[in-house]
């Protein structure tokens, strides 16, 4: 009990009346002084705790709380031995007495630093372990640059090699020899990656160890000779030659050439053709010093001194697709500059002025316009212009000439200022025109005849005074070519005492009683395939179709309308005699009493088409009906087309 009387208060009371006292003293609080705005002396020396004054219980281990003491030390613990594990780790495979170190594993290659492409590369590899204990499952992995291909076969490409060298002791060494065809442009740089793989004794870890080896290109395995103009007028057709060496001393296999044309060019033709889409040729296998020569004739249109780059390649043909390559061999490049020409001359045909092939029909007559304009800011005198006409569809005694003389001997139309007054003198823009005609023919006089065609080389020449007055000549050339579409024909008949079925019923037809009749159809050909050829015709009313037929296969009939249709397909040039195509059917006739003493139409016009493959365009050949008239049938009379009673 207190003095008072009372029971003596426990700490948990007296702490209770401390936390809630309304007195500062009560709850412990010190209040600081204000501070004034007076100089205070700053001792540099602090002294010890008891001259500063402070009372004992502020700073001592009593004030800080036991728990976070504790954290403290777990925390720091954990460092220290996480510190020591990593310096144990590195000291294991770094250190001292080293039980595996990758500074101690090495690969050493020996081979050249240059090779001729397309020549074969050995290189000798050595994983060296200087280690002091066994590399163990040692893989070695070689990656090539893009242009590598195997030895035993250039045409398929090698990326990547992979073989097993097994253990390597310590201080031992494992080698491995490989071999590859390295294929580039002269002096490119090839970087070949090496890759050795190992595990140590007691690991699963697995460990590995890079080289990168550069070998460089001393020479091509192939060179490209390109023979072209390096200036060309607008529009104006030129050709480019592009000769294809082989400089290996090993057989080149699976060689292929592509050529991209820049944006303008006009592909017309290439010698030999091309493989595919007039750019891209297989040369196959090239022999040391082989040569492939390839031409490209072709126009740029563009504006003056415009630069137009062709870009060339060469390789081996792709595995996966022939319509590339797979492993390139040489890239090149050839420019040409654009320039307008001193005089424009264009060849319209039937008013057709562009530069592609035109399709002309066999014996129908083409007109063609020669025009022509000075482009220069000087005059041009004794112009002369000249088209050599030649081919084999060329009917020489078509030919008409406008003013100008046509040497039918040597195939050459001239005008000059002797038929032609104003070709003496061009001034600064004028511009001219001449003409002629001919007439195409598909019918030559040797069955052997296909695709026939007619070319037309038109020449514009002049003279000006150049700058140092001394007389030049100009020439300016324009090349246009004519497809001549093949003759396709249908020959009907209609046939009684002949034919392959046997036809019955009164000769000439007689009124209500049945007649039985052969029809035939014949269709022939000249010069070029027909694609998607077919006959259509119409029965009247009153015949009647049997279903009586040579091919059933080819030939069709709608009772709607009453039409046959003979789908005959594809028909090979020269289709006459007995390579022709040929049908027959057969069909009923009974005649009414209105066509007593009358001629029926037995089968009414016929119409074969068929779409020539050499010119595109679509033929056609119309027939017309066919009645009780049997022109072609031996046996026919006269006055037994009529219908007797």
């Amino acid at each position: 009990m207190n003095p008072n009387g009372g029971l003596n208060e426990s700490k948990i009371e007296q702490l209770k009346k401390s936390l809630y006292s309304r007195t500062d003293r009560a709850r412990g609080v010190i209040r600081r002084a204000r501070l004034s705005r007076g100089t205070e002396n700053v001792q540099l020396n602090w002294g010890t705790q008891d001259n500063l004054g402070l009372k004992s219980d502020v700073l001592t281990a009593d004030t800080i709380p036991q728990g976070s003491s504790f954290f403290k030390k777990v925390f720091f613990g954990s460092l220290g031995f996480f510190v020591l594990a990593l310096g144990v780790a590195i000291f294991i495979f770094y250190g001292g007495n080293n039980l595996i170190s990758a500074n101690n594993v090495d690969i050493l290659v020996e081979g050249p630093v240059s090779i001729a492409g397309g020549e074969p590369l050995s290189l000798d590899i050595a994983v060296v372990n200087e280690n002091d204990v066994k590399l163990e499952l040692v893989d070695l992995v070689v990656e090539y640059p893009k242009g590598t291909a195997y030895t035993e076969d250039t045409t398929k490409e090698l990326v990547r090699f992979r073989e097993l060298i097994g253990e390597i002791e310590p201080k031992k060494e494992g080698h491995k020899n490989v071999s590859a065809v390295f294929f580039g442009e002269e002096n490119e740089k090839k970087d070949v990656k090496i890759t050795a793989e190992y595990r140590v004794q007691g690991s699963n870890a697995t460990f590995y160890k890079e080289k990168i080896y550069s070998i460089f290109i001393s020479s091509t395995p192939i060179s490209i000779a390109i023979d072209s103009f390096k200036e060309v007028n607008s529009g104006q057709e030129f050709t480019m030659k592009f000769t294809i060496t082989s400089n290996s001393s090993k057989l080149l296999r699976g060689i292929v050439f592509q050529a991209e044309y820049p944006f303008g060019f006009n592909f017309k033709r290439a010698v030999p053709l091309a493989t595919f889409d007039g750019m891209f040729w297989k040369i196959g296998d090239l022999a040391p010093g082989a040569k492939r020569t390839i031409s490209i004739i072709g126009s740029i249109d563009g504006q003056n001194d415009d630069e137009r780059v062709f870009r060339l390649n060469a390789g081996v043909q792709s595995a996966k697709d022939d319509k590339k390559i797979g492993i390139p061999l040489l890239s090149t490049q050839q420019a040409v500059m654009v320039k307008k020409p001193f005089i424009t001359s264009s060849l319209a045909l039937d008013g057709d002025a562009s530069n592609r092939d035109y399709p002309g029909e066999a014996g129908r007559s083409i007109r063609a316009d020669v025009s022509f304009v000075n482009n220069l800011p000087t005059n041009i005198i004794d112009a002369e212009i000249a088209v050599r006409i030649s081919g084999t569809a060329l009917s020489k005694s078509s030919v008409v000439v406008e003013r100008g003389f046509y040497d039918s001997a040597n195939g050459v139309i001239r005008w000059d200022k002797s038929n032609t007054s104003e070709l003496s003198l061009l001034n600064p823009g004028s511009t001219g025109n001449v003409s002629f005609s001919f007439t195409p023919n598909s019918e030559g006089s040797s069955s052997s005849l296909k695709n026939p065609g007619i070319s037309l080389e038109v020449s514009v020449r002049g003279k000006r005074i150049a700058e140092n007055q001394v007389p030049e000549q100009i020439v300016v050339s324009t090349l246009r070519t004519i497809r001549v579409a093949s003759k396709i024909r249908l020959l009907p008949r209609i046939l009684y005492s002949i034919g392959p079925f046997i036809n019955t019923g009164p000769m000439p037809p007689k009124s209500e009683k049945e007649t039985r009749y052969t029809i035939v159809w014949t269709v022939t050909n000249t010069s070029n395939n027909i694609s998607s050829a077919q006959v259509r015709a119409t029965l009247p009313s009153y015949v009647k179709w049997l279903g009586v037929v040579s091919d059933a296969d080819k030939i069709a009939y709608n009772p709607v309308g009453g039409e046959v249709v003979w789908n005959i397909g594809a028909i090979s040039p020269n289709a006459q005699g007995i390579s022709s195509k040929e049908i027959a059917f057969q069909v009923a006739f009974v005649p009414g009493a209105s066509q007593i003493n009358n001629v029926p139409t037995i089968v009414n016009e016929a119409v074969l088409t068929g779409e020539d493959d050499f010119t595109g365009l679509t033929l056609r050949d119309v027939r017309s009906s066919l009645n009780t008239r049997l022109s072609t049938d031996p046996n026919f009379e006269n006055g037994d087309e009529l219908v007797a009673q």
